[in-house]
Formats: structure tokens, C-alpha cells, sequence
């Protein structure tokens, strides 16, 4: 499938990202990636997404933008939230999860301990409940901070792997309804540009959303 164009202006582009591609080129691996799907030449990706995770993604289209949107993106002002279905019922319906993540490079894996230690980097990962049934959940999540294989380790290490991850989910579980690939989705962009005189301030407060989200048809298997 090749990326689809959700918006685009001058100076950047919102794509819709399918499951099985990546974001960027990858030198120990022989697969497509988005800026050579798209063909385009100086434009840069703000954000990234896993090879199987499907969603939105933010691009520059000129060194102006790139610059501001990295900024942004550095400070907090570019907010990334995603859906996913999670194995079993969360305690809280809402909360802030905080813990310490360090990757694994001899695995391509990443691990998470409530405590710091040497090499790690403390992750922010924010949850709500949108719905539960048949021991599913389907959340919202907003990425506080954007690591590698953030929410797949986060919400693997509080007991509620998402539902068809191979790396972080339940081997069992991802049998039983037939999945290879985890249901996550990068499902919407909000970001404003606060300078008057900048290109991007049209874009003020602006929302990108995905036009079709996660498939809760799992909750009612």
C-alpha cells in the first residue's frame, strides 16, 4: 500500500503511513521507506512510526519548517495521540504511566523499570479508556515522550500488551485472533505555531486526524 496524502501545503505534508513500511530508510534492511515512496527530495520527517504501525505522519517541506517543527517537537509543542486495543481492564480509567526505558541493541528491543538506572531514559505515556469488552481494551494514548517502541514496552510492563504485537504482546493471545502485527495506530497531530510573522502561522492550533482509526470490531469477537 503507498502512503497516503492527508494534507499539504508549501511547507508540510500529513501522510497516512500503512502498516509495513518505513518511516525511514533503514541501511540493514531491504524494505520501502516513505520519503522514497513519496519520491520527494528535502523534505524531512518530524515524527516516525514503527515498520507495522500505521498513522499519521508529520513532514517539512522546506528548511524553515523543518526548523521551527523540530523546535517544536523538542519543547512539547507538536502533541502526538494514538488508539490502540490492549489486553485486559486497566485500574484506572485515565492516568499519566512514568518509568525509565533503555534499549536493547543485541535484541532490537527496548526494556522498562520503574526505577532509573545506567543508560536509561525516563518515557511519559498518557492513557485513557474509550471502551472494554470480551477482556479487550481500546485506548487513547498521548506520547509525552517519543522513544523507540515507547507505548508497545510501556503498556507491556504494566500487564496490558497491545493486542498482535509480536516484540511485547502475548504470543497466545495474538493466536487466538489471528494477528501479526499490533494494533496501534498514530491517530491524530495537533500542534499551533505562535509567531506572527512565520509561514506556519496559518496552521495555528491546527488538528490533523486519521479518517479511519483502530478496528474495534476486535472488542466484539
Amino acid at each position: 500500500m503507498k502512503p497516503i496524502i492527508i494534507y499539504e501545503d508549501p511547507h508540510i505534508m500529513i501522510i497516512d503511513k500503512p502498516s509495513g513500511i518505513l518511516s525511514h530508510r533503514a541501511k540493514h534492511l531491504n524494505e520501502p521507506d516513505i520519503l522514497s515512496e513519496l519520491s520527494t527530495k528535502g523534505y524531512a520527517l518530524i515524527s516516525r512510526l514503527d515498520y507495522n504501525t500505521s498513522g499519521l505522519l508529520l513532514l517539512g517541506k522546506t528548511s524553515q519548517s523543518v526548523s521551527l517543527l523540530n523546535r517544536l517537537s523538542q519543547s512539547g509543542g507538536i502533541r502526538k495521540f494514538y488508539e490502540c486495543i490492549v489486553i485486559g481492564y486497566l485500574m484506572q480509567p485515565e492516568a499519566l504511566l512514568e518509568a525509565y526505558l533503555i534499549k536493547d541493541p543485541r535484541k532490537a528491543t527496548v526494556q522498562i523499570a520503574q526505577t532509573p538506572y545506567q543508560g536509561s531514559q525516563k518515557i511519559r505515556t498518557h492513557y485513557k479508556v474509550i471502551a472494554e469488552s470480551g477482556g479487550l481494551s481500546h485506548l487513547e494514548i498521548e506520547l509525552i515522550t517519543g522513544k523507540t517502541h515507547q507505548i508497545r514496552a510501556h503498556l507491556a510492563s504494566i500487564g496490558h500488551p497491545i493486542l498482535g504485537d509480536p516484540l511485547y504482546g502475548n504470543p497466545q493471545t495474538n493466536k487466538k485472533y489471528q494477528l501479526r502485527t499490533q494494533q496501534l495506530v498514530a491517530s491524530r497531530i495537533e500542534f499551533s505555531v505562535s509567531q506572527t510573522d512565520h509561514p506556519l502561522h496559518g496552521l495555528h492550533q491546527k488538528v490533523f486526524r486519521k479518517p479511519d482509526a483502530i478496528d474495534i470490531s476486535l472488542l466484539k469477537r
